[in-house]
């Protein structure tokens, strides 16, 4: 490898698709983050205000659970469509 930087590209070419998608899936992961932290919350909240009326809990448990559910549902998506298109590039 010389200083040329054409061939220096050439050679790192491969790692540059796996760098990006090392980069989105940490930041799909941040995102998922700060998205379960209410679900989590819910839970909390749930157990601190001791909840004894059987149709808040439910109502509760289900908004906790559907935020839940639909934040790792769609962070399963994010991923996959991640690789996907990372693997195109190859």
């Amino acid at each position: 490898m010389s200083g040329n930087p054409a061939a220096l590209d050439r050679t790192f070419a491969w790692a540059q698709p796996i760098a990006e998608f090392a980069i989105h899936a940490f930041v799909g992961t941040i995102i998922f983050s700060i998205v379960a932290v209410p679900a989590v919350g819910l839970d909390y909240l749930q157990r601190y205000l001791e909840i004894h009326d059987e149709v808040i809990r439910f109502g509760v448990r289900f908004a906790e659970y559907a935020l839940l559910f639909t934040d790792v549902a769609l962070f399963v998506t994010f991923l996959i469509r991640t690789a996907w298109r990372t693997a195109r590039k190859f």
